[in-house]
């Protein structure tokens, strides 16, 4: 609704019709939503990240004053956060603009240091043996990340449950039929185990929720990078939506993998 001056012709006993002028209400249809998209891969990283995690993120522009959104993933693991990044397809890593998603905690954490690999058998199992002791007892299991490792047929990268068979051995249930060289080996722990976004490959909803613009803060939804895009919130909405719609931002999701990032895609136009 908004109040405007209205002027009408009106009768009058005896006197014909007069002029009579005054402030009314009168509806003032709202203008459909502006929409945007996103689609998410670990393609789009840079450099490139091999998940077959893939994610969703959709935007609505109401009423020029409120941004609504909502960001689904699928096959993903350990999502941490998510942010709206200022940047092009060609950006490695721009500043962060908007939050959409922040975990409780990390689905998994670290368990000490990176161990460097000498080598993996050509046997299945495979036999990992690293360059210092990993500090596990004989015949223990746990979970570990192999990240780097060249060479392996097939590739030994990602995530298994080792067996430890010697000070610096431990097994992976991999049938390997060539050996590789280097990489890392981290052991590392689940935390949180509650949270469904924590499931292995958890495929699902990450956050949905409106922005308005007259509770936009500098520093919380909104980082303290983007209070240079404007001083106002008014200015700093609409610095957002420019961006938006000229293609120069982009919604990356970091997980415990990939803190620097793990799926991302440019915000496009809706078509």
């Amino acid at each position: 609704m908004r109040i405007q001056n209205v002027c009408r012709l009106i009768a009058a006993a005896g006197a014909g019709a007069v002029l009579a002028c005054g402030t009314e209400q009168v509806s003032s249809p709202i203008p459909p939503p502006e929409e945007f998209q996103a689609t998410l891969s670990g393609g789009n990283e840079i450099p490139a990240v091999t998940t077959p995690a893939t994610a969703t993120a959709r935007f609505s522009v109401v009423d020029d004053s409120i941004l609504i959104y909502s960001l689904n993933i699928a096959v993903a693991d350990s999502v941490t956060v998510s942010h709206i990044h200022e940047g092009d397809a060609s950006v490695g890593s721009g500043p962060i603009l908007v939050t959409l998603f922040t975990a409780a905690s990390p689905c998994k954490q670290n368990a000490g240091g990176a161990l460097t690999i000498a080598s993996s058998s050509v046997a299945n199992p495979t036999t990992i043996t690293t360059t210092a002791a990993h500090g596990r007892a004989v015949g223990s299991t746990a979970l570990m990340r192999i990240a780097a490792h060249a060479g392996s047929t097939p590739s030994l990268v990602g995530e298994h449950t080792a067996t430890f068979t010697g000070a610096s051995t431990f097994t992976i249930p991999v049938n390997v039929t060539t050996g590789g060289t280097g990489g890392t080996a981290q052991r590392f722990t689940l935390i949180n185990q509650t949270s469904t976004r924590c499931r292995t490959v958890y495929t699902g909803p990450l956050s949905q929720t409106q922005i308005k613009l007259s509770a936009m803060p500098s520093d919380t939804l909104v980082h303290r990078q983007y209070t240079s895009y404007g001083t106002t919130a008014r200015a700093r909405f609409d610095s957002l939506l420019v961006r938006m719609r000229n293609g120069s931002v982009y919604v990356n999701v970091h997980n415990a993998v990939n803190p620097a990032g793990h799926v991302r895609g440019q915000i496009q136009p809706a078509p």
